[in-house]
């Protein structure tokens, strides 16, 4: 792996310090060769993040990094563009980076296979860690590109991410919902993100939103401790999947603000496991199931209902929106449990799945 900068106060030199660092990432991301790093410094750049090599392997990915954590601010080229293109790109890795939609309209980042309609193989092995995306007001944060009615894209991992002001303009661009993370993927992970504001009174919007339009193979997908909060409409859409999704230690508030049904999690997958997680003040059913889902250990409270089952569910150890769990202040966003909650004790093993709560304590 080879490092290379990119400096707006650099010389555009050979760019292997800070100091000789390109001054743009046009001409910085001309450099890279598959399995590189692309550090870059501070400040504001209108240009959008594509154009890059894939990488060599898992854990030789070729690596967008900004060199302080979202100190590094991209705002793509122009109007109904995209701030960033992952397409049919493999082993490739942003860091750190914030997209701002605002002037583009369009996603923050869009994964896939070609964005610009020509298919490909579509995209694996693309993790986004600690990035910010934000106001793709007339659109979606992270959203997808797929031809075709067969799922290309696998191993997309989003963590640790912020994603907010999404879909909150009517209408949108394609005058669908815009959400916060769009998947059309399997054997991805979502875990650790933030995602707030997301979508409009008109027609909703989703937090973290999977759907194929019935076509299906969206399986193995795992989305573990996200903090979704004020969405019009459900914190998670979980859909055309049949095996291996689960939902677990999520914490969702203030969701379904336009009460399409679902406040906490919209089922429509199959074998679904939601485990752990916590639901609160939204409007609509925590759960909402018309597929097929097993719910265990989680708490409801002050939410529509705990659960409208149009499907098939399997239930147990819950806190069924009927029994305040004394969490500290979810008021405040502090959802740890308070000595005497009823909560506490009362839950099952899911060992052989994690073994951490959301604030990263063992759990016993």
């Amino acid at each position: 792996m080879t490092d290379y900068y990119v400096n707006q106060s650099g010389t555009n030199g050979a760019a292997t310090s800070l100091a000789t660092g390109k001054t743009t990432y046009t001409a910085g991301k001309a450099l890279l060769g598959p399995g590189d790093r692309l550090l870059i410094n501070d400040g504001n750049y209108n240009e959008a993040v594509t154009g890059f090599p894939s990488g060599i392997s898992d854990v030789s990915p070729t690596i967008i990094q900004a060199i302080n954590r979202r100190a590094v601010r991209f705002y793509g080229l122009s109007a109904n563009s995209y701030v960033s293109e992952i397409g049919n790109k493999n082993y490739v890795k942003f860091q750190g980076l914030v997209l701002d939609a605002a002037a583009a309209n369009f996603a923050g980042i869009v994964y896939g296979d070609d964005p610009g309609g020509g298919g490909g193989a579509g995209s694996s092995y693309i993790t986004i860690d600690d990035c910010e995306v934000k106001n793709a007001t007339k659109y979606t944060g992270i959203a997808y590109h797929n031809s075709g009615a067969t799922v290309k894209s696998h191993h997309i991992r989003v963590l640790n991410s912020y994603i907010h002001h999404c879909g909150t303009d009517y209408p949108t661009i394609d005058t669908f919902d815009g959400h916060g993370i769009y998947i059309v993927a399997y054997d991805s992970l979502f875990e650790g993100n933030t995602v707030t504001n997301i979508g409009n009174s008109n027609i909703g919007g989703a937090a973290i939103h999977q759907y194929f339009g019935g076509n299906g193979g969206l399986n193995r997908n795992i989305y573990r401790k996200n903090f979704i909060k004020d969405c019009y409409g459900a914190g998670f859409v979980l859909h055309d999947g049949t095996t291996g999704i689960r939902a677990d230690t999520n914490i969702v508030k203030n969701c379904a603000l336009l009460d399409e049904g679902a406040g906490g999690f919209g089922v429509s997958a199959s074998g679904v496991l939601l485990s752990t997680n916590a639901v609160y003040a939204s409007n609509g059913a925590a759960f909402y199931i018309t597929g097929s889902a097993t719910i265990q250990g989680n708490i409801s409270w002050m939410n529509g209902a705990f659960l409208t089952n149009l499907g098939s569910v399997s239930k147990s150890n819950n806190l069924e929106n009927d029994v305040d769990p004394r969490w500290v202040d979810p008021a405040n966003d502090d959802f740890r449990l308070r000595a005497d909650s009823p909560a506490r004790d009362t839950g099952l093993d899911f060992s052989a799945y994690y073994q951490d709560d959301f604030y990263g304590n063992a759990r016993v």
